[in-house]
Protein backbone atom coordinates (compact mmCIF):
# COMPACT_ATOMS: atom_id res chain seq x y z
CA UNK A 1 0.00 0.00 0.00
CA UNK A 2 2.78 2.46 0.86
CA UNK A 3 4.56 1.65 -2.41
CA UNK A 4 1.37 2.26 -4.38
CA UNK A 5 0.74 5.52 -2.51
CA UNK A 6 4.28 6.72 -3.27
CA UNK A 7 4.02 5.86 -6.97
CA UNK A 8 0.64 7.58 -7.23
CA UNK A 9 2.05 10.64 -5.45
CA UNK A 10 4.90 10.83 -7.98
CA UNK A 11 2.87 10.16 -11.13
CA UNK A 12 -0.46 11.88 -10.41
CA UNK A 13 0.77 15.52 -10.58
CA UNK A 14 2.13 14.95 -14.09
CA UNK A 15 -1.00 13.13 -15.26
CA UNK A 16 -3.22 15.80 -13.73
CA UNK A 17 -1.28 18.57 -15.45
CA UNK A 18 -1.24 16.83 -18.84
CA UNK A 19 -4.74 15.36 -18.87
CA UNK A 20 -6.75 17.94 -16.91
CA UNK A 21 -5.14 21.34 -16.41
CA UNK A 22 -3.69 21.65 -19.92
CA UNK A 23 -7.11 20.96 -21.44
CA UNK A 24 -8.75 23.54 -19.18
CA UNK A 25 -6.17 26.19 -20.08
CA UNK A 26 -7.86 26.81 -23.41
CA UNK A 27 -11.25 27.39 -21.79
CA UNK A 28 -9.82 29.75 -19.16
CA UNK A 29 -7.76 31.67 -21.72
CA UNK A 30 -10.80 32.07 -23.94
CA UNK A 31 -12.97 33.55 -21.19
CA UNK A 32 -10.25 35.72 -19.64
CA UNK A 33 -8.92 36.87 -23.00
CA UNK A 34 -5.36 36.20 -21.83
CA UNK A 35 -3.41 33.58 -23.77
CA UNK A 36 -0.62 33.49 -21.19
CA UNK A 37 -2.77 32.14 -18.35
CA UNK A 38 -1.69 28.69 -17.18
CA UNK A 39 -3.68 26.88 -14.51
CA UNK A 40 -0.58 24.92 -13.51
CA UNK A 41 1.24 28.18 -12.78
CA UNK A 42 -1.79 29.71 -11.06
CA UNK A 43 -1.94 26.65 -8.82
CA UNK A 44 1.73 27.04 -7.89
CA UNK A 45 1.33 30.78 -7.21
CA UNK A 46 -1.73 30.42 -4.96
CA UNK A 47 -1.54 32.60 -1.85
CA UNK A 48 -4.01 30.78 0.39
CA UNK A 49 -5.70 27.38 0.39
CA UNK A 50 -8.92 26.92 2.38
CA UNK A 51 -9.27 23.16 2.88
CA UNK A 52 -12.63 21.56 3.64
CA UNK A 53 -11.19 19.22 6.27
CA UNK A 54 -10.45 18.98 9.99
CA UNK A 55 -8.28 16.57 11.95
CA UNK A 56 -11.30 15.43 13.98
CA UNK A 57 -12.73 13.96 10.77
CA UNK A 58 -9.60 12.10 9.77
CA UNK A 59 -5.96 12.03 10.80
CA UNK A 60 -3.49 14.75 11.70
CA UNK A 61 -1.38 16.07 8.81
CA UNK A 62 1.50 18.55 8.58
CA UNK A 63 0.21 21.67 6.82
CA UNK A 64 1.92 24.73 5.40
CA UNK A 65 1.12 28.16 6.92
CA UNK A 66 -0.98 29.08 3.88
CA UNK A 67 -3.18 25.98 4.18
CA UNK A 68 -6.10 26.64 6.52
CA UNK A 69 -8.59 23.95 7.58
CA UNK A 70 -12.20 25.13 7.47
CA UNK A 71 -13.93 21.75 7.53
CA UNK A 72 -17.61 21.70 8.57
CA UNK A 73 -17.84 25.46 8.00
CA UNK A 74 -21.39 24.99 6.73
CA UNK A 75 -22.56 23.00 9.75
CA UNK A 76 -25.02 24.66 12.15
CA UNK A 77 -27.36 23.75 15.02
CA UNK A 78 -30.68 22.17 14.04
CA UNK A 79 -33.68 24.44 13.50
CA UNK A 80 -37.33 23.58 14.24
CA UNK A 81 -38.85 21.57 11.40
CA UNK A 82 -41.38 23.50 9.33
CA UNK A 83 -42.93 20.33 7.87
CA UNK A 84 -45.59 19.52 10.48
CA UNK A 85 -46.07 15.92 9.37
CA UNK A 86 -42.33 15.29 9.41
CA UNK A 87 -41.98 17.00 12.78
CA UNK A 88 -44.79 14.90 14.24
CA UNK A 89 -43.31 11.73 12.70
CA UNK A 90 -40.02 12.38 14.52
CA UNK A 91 -41.34 13.84 17.77
CA UNK A 92 -43.90 11.11 18.42
CA UNK A 93 -41.61 8.22 17.60
CA UNK A 94 -41.13 5.87 20.54
CA UNK A 95 -38.38 4.01 18.65
CA UNK A 96 -35.12 5.20 17.08
CA UNK A 97 -35.38 6.94 13.71
CA UNK A 98 -33.14 6.16 10.72
CA UNK A 99 -32.51 8.91 8.17
CA UNK A 100 -31.70 7.89 4.58
CA UNK A 101 -30.41 10.26 1.91
CA UNK A 102 -28.06 9.92 -1.05
CA UNK A 103 -27.38 13.64 -1.22
CA UNK A 104 -28.23 16.17 -3.89
CA UNK A 105 -26.24 14.75 -6.80
CA UNK A 106 -27.75 11.26 -6.70
CA UNK A 107 -31.47 10.59 -6.89
CA UNK A 108 -32.90 7.53 -5.16
CA UNK A 109 -35.16 6.87 -8.13
CA UNK A 110 -32.04 6.25 -10.25
CA UNK A 111 -31.10 3.23 -8.16
CA UNK A 112 -31.67 -0.20 -9.76
CA UNK A 113 -35.12 -1.65 -9.05
CA UNK A 114 -33.66 -4.62 -7.15
CA UNK A 115 -31.77 -2.28 -4.81
CA UNK A 116 -34.91 -0.25 -4.12
CA UNK A 117 -36.85 -3.46 -3.50
CA UNK A 118 -34.19 -4.62 -1.03
CA UNK A 119 -34.43 -1.30 0.82
CA UNK A 120 -38.22 -1.45 1.00
CA UNK A 121 -38.23 -5.01 2.37
CA UNK A 122 -35.47 -4.27 4.88
CA UNK A 123 -37.18 -1.09 6.16
CA UNK A 124 -40.41 -3.06 6.64
CA UNK A 125 -38.57 -5.45 8.97
CA UNK A 126 -36.99 -2.75 11.11
CA UNK A 127 -38.43 -1.93 14.54
CA UNK A 128 -37.52 1.71 13.79
CA UNK A 129 -38.99 4.60 11.86
CA UNK A 130 -37.30 5.66 8.62
CA UNK A 131 -37.18 9.07 6.95
CA UNK A 132 -36.20 8.59 3.30
CA UNK A 133 -35.25 11.28 0.79
CA UNK A 134 -36.95 9.64 -2.17
CA UNK A 135 -37.55 11.41 -5.45
CA UNK A 136 -40.22 10.35 -7.91
CA UNK A 137 -43.30 8.26 -7.32
CA UNK A 138 -43.92 6.36 -4.09
CA UNK A 139 -42.56 2.84 -4.17
CA UNK A 140 -44.94 -0.10 -3.78
CA UNK A 141 -44.61 -2.01 -0.53
CA UNK A 142 -43.56 0.92 1.67
CA UNK A 143 -44.84 0.40 5.19
CA UNK A 144 -46.21 2.95 7.64
CA UNK A 145 -42.89 3.22 9.49
CA UNK A 146 -41.34 4.93 6.42
CA UNK A 147 -41.89 8.60 5.59
CA UNK A 148 -40.63 9.87 2.23
CA UNK A 149 -39.97 13.36 0.89
CA UNK A 150 -38.35 14.59 -2.33
CA UNK A 151 -36.36 17.13 -0.34
CA UNK A 152 -35.46 17.20 3.35
CA UNK A 153 -33.68 19.70 5.65
CA UNK A 154 -30.81 17.36 6.43
CA UNK A 155 -29.15 19.18 9.33
CA UNK A 156 -32.47 19.81 11.06
CA UNK A 157 -33.23 16.09 10.86
CA UNK A 158 -29.75 14.95 11.95
CA UNK A 159 -30.01 17.30 14.91
CA UNK A 160 -33.30 15.76 16.10
CA UNK A 161 -32.98 13.84 19.36
CA UNK A 162 -34.72 10.72 18.01
CA UNK A 163 -32.53 10.26 14.91
CA UNK A 164 -30.03 7.52 15.78
CA UNK A 165 -28.57 6.50 12.40
CA UNK A 166 -27.85 8.03 9.01
CA UNK A 167 -27.68 6.00 5.78
CA UNK A 168 -25.49 8.11 3.52
CA UNK A 169 -23.70 7.95 0.18
CA UNK A 170 -20.56 9.19 1.91
CA UNK A 171 -20.35 12.71 0.51
CA UNK A 172 -17.88 14.86 2.44
CA UNK A 173 -20.46 17.44 3.54
CA UNK A 174 -22.89 14.75 4.70
CA UNK A 175 -20.18 13.06 6.77
CA UNK A 176 -19.25 16.37 8.36
CA UNK A 177 -22.88 17.10 9.21
CA UNK A 178 -23.33 13.63 10.69
CA UNK A 179 -20.28 14.02 12.94
CA UNK A 180 -21.28 17.58 13.87
CA UNK A 181 -24.70 16.35 15.05
CA UNK A 182 -23.33 13.14 16.60
CA UNK A 183 -25.14 10.57 14.44
CA UNK A 184 -23.40 7.27 13.48
CA UNK A 185 -23.61 6.20 9.85
CA UNK A 186 -24.14 3.38 7.41
CA UNK A 187 -22.11 4.25 4.32
CA UNK A 188 -23.22 3.29 0.80
CA UNK A 189 -20.53 4.87 -1.41
CA UNK A 190 -21.41 5.12 -5.08
CA UNK A 191 -18.62 7.10 -6.77
CA UNK A 192 -15.59 9.37 -6.59
CA UNK A 193 -14.30 10.33 -3.11
CA UNK A 194 -17.25 8.70 -1.36
CA UNK A 195 -15.42 5.37 -1.06
CA UNK A 196 -12.45 7.01 0.67
CA UNK A 197 -14.72 9.08 2.94
CA UNK A 198 -16.72 6.06 4.08
CA UNK A 199 -13.58 3.96 4.57
CA UNK A 200 -12.15 6.70 6.80
CA UNK A 201 -15.38 6.83 8.83
CA UNK A 202 -15.30 3.04 9.24
CA UNK A 203 -11.66 3.20 10.38
CA UNK A 204 -12.58 5.79 13.01
CA UNK A 205 -15.45 3.62 14.26
CA UNK A 206 -18.13 6.09 13.13
CA UNK A 207 -19.78 3.95 10.48
CA UNK A 208 -20.29 0.59 8.82
CA UNK A 209 -20.13 0.11 5.05
CA UNK A 210 -22.45 -1.65 2.60
CA UNK A 211 -22.23 -2.04 -1.17
CA UNK A 212 -25.67 -1.13 -2.59
CA UNK A 213 -25.38 -3.39 -5.65
CA UNK A 214 -24.59 -6.54 -3.66
CA UNK A 215 -26.15 -6.00 -0.23
CA UNK A 216 -28.94 -8.29 0.88
CA UNK A 217 -32.01 -7.54 2.92
CA UNK A 218 -30.58 -9.42 5.90
CA UNK A 219 -27.26 -7.54 5.72
CA UNK A 220 -28.98 -4.16 5.71
CA UNK A 221 -31.16 -5.07 8.70
CA UNK A 222 -28.18 -6.48 10.61
CA UNK A 223 -25.94 -3.46 9.93
CA UNK A 224 -28.63 -0.92 10.83
CA UNK A 225 -29.45 -2.80 14.02
CA UNK A 226 -25.77 -2.86 14.97
CA UNK A 227 -25.34 0.88 14.32
CA UNK A 228 -28.43 1.78 16.34
CA UNK A 229 -28.10 -0.68 19.22
CA UNK A 230 -24.32 -0.88 19.71
CA UNK A 231 -23.33 2.13 21.85
CA UNK A 232 -19.71 2.16 20.64
CA UNK A 233 -20.64 3.83 17.35
CA UNK A 234 -22.58 6.62 19.01
CA UNK A 235 -19.85 7.06 21.63
CA UNK A 236 -17.20 7.31 18.91
CA UNK A 237 -19.13 9.82 16.83
CA UNK A 238 -20.03 11.93 19.88
CA UNK A 239 -16.35 12.03 20.87
CA UNK A 240 -15.42 13.19 17.37
CA UNK A 241 -18.24 15.73 17.50
CA UNK A 242 -16.82 17.23 20.69
CA UNK A 243 -13.35 17.42 19.13
CA UNK A 244 -14.81 19.12 16.07
CA UNK A 245 -16.63 21.66 18.23
CA UNK A 246 -13.61 22.36 20.44
CA UNK A 247 -11.88 24.97 18.27
CA UNK A 248 -10.37 28.30 19.23
CA UNK A 249 -12.17 30.03 16.37
CA UNK A 250 -14.97 28.93 14.08
CA UNK A 251 -14.11 27.71 10.56
CA UNK A 252 -16.00 30.67 9.07
CA UNK A 253 -14.09 33.19 11.19
CA UNK A 254 -10.80 31.55 10.16
CA UNK A 255 -11.73 31.71 6.49
CA UNK A 256 -12.60 35.40 6.76
CA UNK A 257 -9.52 36.30 8.82
CA UNK A 258 -7.00 34.57 6.56
CA UNK A 259 -8.63 35.87 3.38
CA UNK A 260 -8.32 39.42 4.72
CA UNK A 261 -4.78 38.65 5.95
CA UNK A 262 -3.70 37.78 2.42
CA UNK A 263 -5.22 41.01 1.12
CA UNK A 264 -3.55 43.09 3.84
CA UNK A 265 -0.13 41.63 3.08
CA UNK A 266 -0.42 41.83 -0.72
CA UNK A 267 -0.56 38.11 -1.37
CA UNK A 268 1.30 37.01 1.78
CA UNK A 269 4.13 35.44 -0.20
CA UNK A 270 5.95 34.79 3.07
CA UNK A 271 3.45 32.03 3.87
CA UNK A 272 4.30 30.02 0.76
CA UNK A 273 6.72 27.12 0.88
CA UNK A 274 9.58 26.85 -1.59
CA UNK A 275 8.53 23.23 -2.04
CA UNK A 276 5.65 24.47 -4.22
CA UNK A 277 8.11 25.33 -7.00
CA UNK A 278 10.53 22.46 -6.45
CA UNK A 279 10.92 19.73 -9.09
CA UNK A 280 9.61 16.39 -7.88
CA UNK A 281 13.10 14.84 -7.67
CA UNK A 282 14.19 17.60 -5.27
CA UNK A 283 10.97 17.50 -3.25
CA UNK A 284 11.37 13.75 -2.67
CA UNK A 285 15.17 14.09 -2.18
CA UNK A 286 15.74 11.64 -5.03
CA UNK A 287 18.88 13.52 -6.11
CA UNK A 288 20.29 13.37 -2.57
CA UNK A 289 19.53 9.66 -2.30
CA UNK A 290 21.15 9.10 -5.71
CA UNK A 291 24.37 10.85 -4.60
CA UNK A 292 24.46 8.91 -1.31
CA UNK A 293 23.78 5.63 -3.13
CA UNK A 294 26.50 6.38 -5.68
CA UNK A 295 28.96 7.23 -2.89
CA UNK A 296 28.17 4.00 -1.03
CA UNK A 297 28.49 1.92 -4.20
CA UNK A 298 31.80 3.64 -5.06
CA UNK A 299 33.17 2.96 -1.57
CA UNK A 300 32.08 -0.68 -1.70
CA UNK A 301 33.63 -1.17 -5.15
CA UNK A 302 36.87 0.48 -4.00
CA UNK A 303 36.99 -1.75 -0.90
CA UNK A 304 36.31 -4.78 -3.11
CA UNK A 305 39.24 -4.05 -5.44
CA UNK A 306 41.57 -3.19 -2.53
CA UNK A 307 40.69 -6.45 -0.78
CA UNK A 308 41.09 -8.31 -4.06
CA UNK A 309 44.57 -6.85 -4.59
CA UNK A 310 45.60 -7.54 -0.98
CA UNK A 311 44.31 -11.10 -1.28
CA UNK A 312 46.14 -11.58 -4.58
CA UNK A 313 49.45 -10.35 -3.11
CA UNK A 314 48.96 -12.43 0.03
CA UNK A 315 48.32 -15.56 -2.04
CA UNK A 316 51.41 -14.85 -4.16
CA UNK A 317 53.51 -14.41 -1.00
CA UNK A 318 52.19 -17.63 0.49
CA UNK A 319 52.91 -19.46 -2.74
CA UNK A 320 56.50 -18.16 -2.85
CA UNK A 321 57.01 -19.01 0.82
CA UNK A 322 55.59 -22.49 0.34
CA UNK A 323 57.76 -23.10 -2.73
CA UNK A 324 60.87 -21.93 -0.89
CA UNK A 325 60.11 -24.14 2.12
CA UNK A 326 59.49 -27.11 -0.17
CA UNK A 327 62.79 -26.54 -1.97
CA UNK A 328 64.67 -26.28 1.34
CA UNK A 329 63.06 -29.50 2.53
CA UNK A 330 64.05 -31.37 -0.64
CA UNK A 331 67.63 -30.09 -0.42
CA UNK A 332 67.81 -31.17 3.20
CA UNK A 333 66.59 -34.66 2.34
CA UNK A 334 69.17 -35.00 -0.48
CA UNK A 335 71.93 -33.88 1.84
CA UNK A 336 70.99 -36.64 4.27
Amino acid sequence: QRTINTLVRIVSPYLRERLVLNKLDGVVQQWLGNKSVSLSQVEKDVSLVLVNSHHSLGVGRPLMPNVIEVGAMHCRPAKPLQDKQLNSFLDKSTTPVVYFSLGSSIRSEQMPDEVKATLVRAFARLPYRVVWKLEGKRLPGLTSNVLTREWLPQQDILGHKNVKAFITHGGLLSLQESVYHGVPMVGMPLMSDQHLNVRQAVTLGLALELTPETMTEDQLVQVLTDIVENPKYRNNVEERSMILADQETSPLDRAVYWSEYVLRHKGAKHLRSEAASMPMHQYLLLDVMAVITLAIVTILITIYFIMKKITHKAMAYFKRTASHMLAMTLMHEKAN
